[in-house]
């Protein structure tokens, strides 16, 4: 399902899928078979071959040889607790969706990173008890030895808070503030952490210089439903290429996977309610925007290092891959992108309007075949209506147009 990730990833998913048929049980019923799956997963991957390295001359010529300390080891031999004591917070907001969160907090259990540099804080912001539940007895899952004879020890922490206020944003914003770790990780409840995510999170924190505010990695689709002919996994993926190395000014990370500087993301003001979803419905741009203001708080450039082994796996239901449901969620990127653009002071509306036209009309004529149909015409109708459906929500937000679309899981 995941080819470019090679045999190890291809394991990991393979495991996890395993142990997604049997989290729909209580999670005391189910942590030995899934412990199972994980130990398997993670003795499988070797990481000895996850040596996170700056590509000293790629980053020479990006930022001026900003990063000096390479390689960041992650070597197999080294025991765990051998890492520096840095404490991480992995916030995880969730809306009324318990059963993705069993898998989500599954796939946190066996991190390579020792269990006590970090605790997981469950953000709930569409309280109910199912959600309450199953934070509890993962939380006492993870606080308890599983026997005697078992060499996997305690879990980390577990909490649970809720939000009243609705909206990702401010779900997001409640977690960086109850949170106690120096670093501040996000993920999607929707999302399984790969076993070295966290460890590679905190190397990439802990051994460049100078340190990172902020570090992510890839996101890779993880269908769980039938795979229509015309869908490709880029339609899904969130990543800057294959090799570590800096983001430049207007790149940014993918919610699903990344992690702040708690102290900076704070000062910043955190994530703006305006943006972002609002319980089931769709909104988008939160991420974006607040690099921007990171990077306004930053005295210096704000040093972003992306690393591809510090991956998550998006689970895409069914229901997400038919062309309707995305062609109405590029609408609405196209949209919430208008009003963005129609609160930037620099902006004036006559402005936005005539490139929204423009955009409109190139996207139009481009979805026009030409002297023959491509070869995958499937793959290519679909990304021409997904530019005009693009085009479209930003032509109708600089109108005031203002619709709204909910999600389907």
């Amino acid at each position: 399902m995941l080819r470019d990730l090679g045999e190890q990833s291809e394991h990991f998913v393979g495991t996890q899928l395993a142990a997604y048929e049997a989290i729909a049980h209580p999670v005391d019923a189910v942590e030995p078979a899934c412990r199972t799956a994980e130990i398997a997963a993670v003795s499988q991957l070797k990481v000895d071959s996850l040596r996170v390295v700056a590509d000293a001359a790629v980053v020479a010529a990006q930022r001026g040889d900003i990063i000096r300390k390479t390689p960041i080891p992650l070597h197999e031999d080294k025991q765990k607790g051998d890492m520096a004591p840095t404490s991480v917070s992995v916030v995880i907001p969730t809306f009324r969706r318990p059963e993705l969160l069993r898998r989500c907090l599954h796939s946190l259990r066996h991190q390579t990173l020792p269990a006590e540099a970090y605790e997981i804080v469950v953000v709930d912001n569409g309280p109910d008890d199912d959600t309450a539940r199953t934070v509890e007895l993962f939380a006492a899952a993870f606080a308890s030895r599983p026997d005697a004879s078992s060499s996997v020890g305690p879990g980390p922490s577990v909490r649970y808070i809720v939000e009243e206020k609705r909206g990702l944003s401010y779900a997001k914003n409640a977690g960086a503030t109850a949170a106690v770790g120096e670093i501040v990780a996000y993920l999607d409840d929707d999302a399984l952490a790969s076993p070295d995510w966290l460890r590679c999170v905190v190397a990439g924190f802990t051994e460049v210089e100078p340190p990172p505010y902020v570090v992510g990695g890839p996101v890779y689709p993880l269908l769980a439903g039938r795979r229509p002919a015309w869908f490709q996994d880029r339609y899904e993926t969130a990543s800057w290429g294959d090799h570590p190395r800096l983001l430049e000014r207007g790149e940014y990370f993918y919610g699903a996977n990344v992690a702040f500087r708690r102290d900076l993301l704070l000062r910043a003001g955190g994530f703006d309610p305006a943006l972002g979803m609002k319980g089931t419905t769709l909104g988008f741009a939160e991420d974006a925007e607040v690099f921007e203001r990171l990077r306004a708080a930053t005295d210096g450039p704000l040093v972003s290092l992306y690393l591809p082994k510090a991956y998550v796996l998006h689970l895409i239901p069914e229901e997400r891959v038919s062309p309707g449901y995305r062609l109405k969620r590029y609408f609405m990127i196209g949209q919430t992108k208008a009003v963005r653009d129609l609160r930037n002071p620099a902006s004036r509306r006559w402005q936005v309007i005539g490139r929204a036209t423009w955009r409109f009309a190139r996207a139009v004529v481009a979805a026009i075949p030409r002297d023959h149909f491509p070869r995958h015409y499937a793959s290519w109708a679909y990304e021409q209506g997904t530019y005009c459906a693009l085009a479209l929500g930003y032509l109708a937000g600089a109108l005031g147009f203002r619709a709204t679309v909910q999600r389907t899981h």
